[in-house]
């Protein structure tokens, strides 16, 4: 009995179901007909096991993926806005017109006419889940231009016995060179010599070398090509130091700058990665070498963490630094953004820092360190010029100088470097020493007016949580210097 017509008699317009049990083979039979498109449907379920005698089947099949539920339990579901709901023995939701649920009675088992129509129309259709052998020949001819038939992603890139084509692309192949041939290799796997053009002039030149380009222009993954020259380029070669260019702007930040210069270097945040700028694109730098033989490395106060290159001057507070390239270097950032604040920039021993118009010196620093450098500003006064070491007010800065008398400063909150000319022109050639807690500088410079030369000393507490130079100030302000270059000499 079709119980889903039972509860909706209209759908017996519609659609004829009949389901039956065939004990011969423990099988269920279905056949449909659909009254609207004339569509006939007969398949059919092998239970697992045979079911008790003298008892209903119950089946649920769904007319769109053709999978039978099968119990011998009634099942439960109600009917709404066109859709049945299942919730007994499984729990599905299906079109109206999409399902069939029907009841075989034990004495509706094995009706000889209706079984032996139904096998007689099971051996005439190709069933979508059963193997079958098809002696028939069918022409396939879609309504409209379109593949005939299409391959789902387990049956693609599977050969098929004895279905090789004759030709391809209407060209025959062989293992003899001929015109107009599809070469075949031999029984070693390899193709014969004599079908390659052969001798001086015959362009047979490999497009790559084990999976790889030839190249005069550094990228990765390119094969190195000598220029006319003779010469490999440089770019080709590993920087063993990051001394052998002489002049990078460091740029720290997670995306590649969009307008690099020559030499430009970037540290990828996100990555942890240094690259510098070859003109035509990025080449990465192994930049841990030269970070693990420096003398703060092996003394243990900088490492490397988690690919990150850190500082500390006490083994506490550990900072994050960023390596660099370059003889003289030049960090892009603004002093007037706190978010800039990160950037303080490793140098290894023989590299400059140069500050253009700022007032940071973005260069890390520990004890002990020396260092030396030169200036010129346009912040007019004659008072002391200095610096607050790792950018940290003190209270025991002393200062004090020999420019025809000799006079000294003392308490401050800063470290004098030289106290300089009241104009608006200033320079001065100085050095910096961090040894046991102590920044100490010394300095030769333009003192007072005219063209007097001063010599000046200075000291102050380097804080235990510092990390690098600081900030430069003229009487405990901070100014920016327009031009200062300072190198790291150990």
């Amino acid at each position: 009995m079709d119980l889903l017509q039972k509860d909706i008699p209209i759908l017996a317009k519609i659609y004829e179901a009949k389901c039956f049990y065939n004990s011969q083979n423990n099988r269920i039979l279905l056949y449909y007909k659909n009254h609207v498109t004339n569509r006939t449907l007969v398949d059919f379920y092998d239970l697992p096991t045979t079911p008790p005698p003298n008892s209903s089947i119950y089946v649920i099949y769904d007319l769109q993926t053709g999978t039978f539920n099968v119990s011998t339990d009634p099942p439960t579901y109600t009917v709404s806005n066109s859709k049945v709901h299942v919730t007994s023995p499984i729990n599905d939701e299906y079109d109206m017109d999409k399902v069939i649920i029907y009841r075989i009675s034990w004495y509706e088992r094995d009706t000889a006419t209706d079984v032996n129509d139904i096998l007689t129309q099971l051996s005439t259709f190709v069933r979508k889940e059963q193997a079958d052998t098809i002696t028939a020949t069918h022409t396939f001819d879609p309504t409209q231009p379109g593949p005939a038939f299409q391959l789902g992603p387990n049956a693609r890139n599977q050969l098929i016995e004895y279905l090789n084509a004759d030709k391809v692309d209407g060209f025959d192949a062989s293992q003899t060179p001929a015109p107009n041939t599809i070469p075949v290799a031999d029984n070693s796997g390899k193709i014969s010599i004599d079908w390659l053009p052969q001798g001086i002039g015959s362009n047979l030149n490999a497009d790559k070398v084990d999976g790889f380009h030839a190249s005069q222009t550094p990228a990765p993954n390119v094969i190195p090509v000598s220029n006319d020259q003779s010469v490999i380029p440089q770019d080709f070669l590993p920087l063993f130091t990051p001394l052998s260019i002489p002049y990078s702007q460091l740029y720290i930040q997670s995306l590649a700058p969009t307008t690099p210069q020559l030499y430009d270097s970037w540290y990828n945040t996100s990555t942890n990665e240094l690259f510098y700028w070859n003109g035509s694109v990025w080449i990465k730098i192994d930049w841990t070498k030269w970070v693990q033989n420096d003398i703060w490395y092996r003394l243990g106060k900088l490492r490397i963490n988690n690919n990150e290159l850190q500082i500390s001057n006490n083994g506490t507070n550990w900072y994050k630094v960023f390596p660099s390239l370059g003889r003289t270097v030049e960090v892009i950032a603004d002093d007037a953004n706190s978010a800039d604040n990160f950037k303080i920039v490793y140098l290894t021993v023989g590299q400059t820092l140069l500050v253009r118009g700022k007032n940071l010196a973005r260069v890390a620093t520990v004890e002990p360190s020396l260092w030396i450098g030169n200036y010129y500003h346009t912040y007019a006064g004659h008072y002391w010029f200095g610096i607050f070491p790792s950018n940290i007010a003190i209270s025991d800065g002393y200062g004090q100088y020999d420019g025809g008398g000799i006079a000294s400063t003392t308490s401050r909150s800063f470290v004098p470097i030289i106290e300089q000319a009241n104009e608006a022109h200033n320079w001065a050639w100085f050095s910096i020493q961090i040894v046991n807690g102590r920044m100490t500088t010394a300095s030769v410079g333009h003192g007072q007016a005219g063209t007097c030369v001063q010599a000046n000393i200075g000291s102050g507490t380097f804080p235990s949580n510092g990390y690098f130079l600081g900030s430069f100030c003229y009487e405990g302000t901070k100014i920016n210097v327009d031009y200062l270059a300072i190198t790291r000499q150990g």
